[in-house]
């Protein structure tokens, strides 16, 4: 994959699924000069991972796959003829060192979102075979789907671009089939999101809400762990519902790390994708049955921690 161009000041936009990121991504895909890439499973999923989770530690970014994640970002920023690259992937929460270590000058946002709110809908994504719209979200800036057609061959042709992308096809094909088997025997996925160190040894008897809880409490102790360890310009921790009640001053600070174009507002642009707060679902409304009171006994001391560094307060 030989593509002639510069990726500098990417941005990574992470947290834990159901958090609000794409809220923030899509935004700032919006600045001139971005392409805004959903999700590229293509990209990363076939990167060596750290043993029981979906990490890659910084010891992975060695040489050949430092050439290979640049060239790889680089061919998708050209294919939207734009300088500048910005995604929205949970998995990225486990591997901030790695990406630190192969874009030295990347920003980073981490997206916050009360474990309260988030837990419901994380359990219900383990249930279901479709992920629900992220909340928040109008419009995706680019709705207009292509014919299914053009879409499958693009997918062909990424899964064949290099071993790391064969690899990635492979590993997701076969959790995508896996969870189709689990969900017609037991009723849910065998995977849904990041999975973090300790999920593993959850076991089947462990309810969905107690994955959710586990799965939201290792991805936010593990990119806030990481993200204190970068520089400070090139970190910013946002709380969904502060970007919900005041878009446009949480998207000032976001633009002061991101470093749009010149006479880019990501302010204005912030505003334009957050709805009104009496506009975003609540868990029940997609479906999401809520934790009884003696379940949230049991599931808040697993976020307690990491609640406690955003403010959280428990649910009863």
């Amino acid at each position: 994959m030989n593509v002639e161009l510069t990726i500098t000041k990417p941005v990574f936009v992470t947290g834990a699924p159901r958090s609000g990121k794409s809220v923030v991504a899509k935004a700032i895909g919006r600045s001139r000069g971005f392409a805004y890439i959903e999700e590229p499973i293509w990209i990363w999923g076939g990167l060596p991972r750290v043993d029981g989770s979906d990490g890659v530690s910084a010891r992975a970014a060695t040489a050949r796959v430092r050439r290979y994640v640049h060239s790889a970002c680089a061919a998708a920023v050209k294919e939207r003829n734009a300088n500048r690259y910005v995604d929205d992937y949970a998995y990225h929460a486990l591997s901030l060192e790695f990406l630190h270590a192969t874009f030295p000058d990347l920003r980073v946002i981490h997206v916050v979102r009360n474990p309260a709110d988030v837990i419901p809908e994380i359990a219900y994504g383990w249930m279901r075979r479709e992920h629900s719209r992220p909340m928040g979200t109008g419009p995706k800036p680019d709705d207009v789907r292509q014919p299914l057609h053009v879409r499958r061959r693009r997918t062909i042709t990424r899964a064949f671009s290099s071993p790391w992308a064969a690899r990635a096809a492979l590993v997701f094909g076969a959790r995508a089939v896996m969870n189709e088997i689990e969900l017609r025997i037991r009723g849910r996925r065998r995977t849904y999101g990041p999975r973090v160190q300790g999920m593993a040894g959850l076991g089947s008897k462990a309810s969905a809400f107690e994955v959710a809880a586990h799965q939201w409490a290792g991805i936010v102790r593990a990119a806030r762990l990481a993200g204190e360890g970068l520089p400070e310009k090139q970190w910013l921790e946002v709380k969904y519902e502060d970007l919900i009640r005041s878009p446009e001053a949480t998207f000032a600070e976001i633009e002061g790390v991101v470093e749009p174009a010149s006479g880019d507002d990501l302010s204005d642009l912030g505003r334009q994708a957050v709805r009104p707060p009496e506009e975003v679902r609540n868990p029940s409304r997609i479906g999401a049955r809520l934790p009884t009171r003696e379940e949230w006994h049991r599931l808040w001391p697993i976020v307690e921690e990491g609640a406690a560094w955003y403010g959280y307060q428990a649910p009863f």
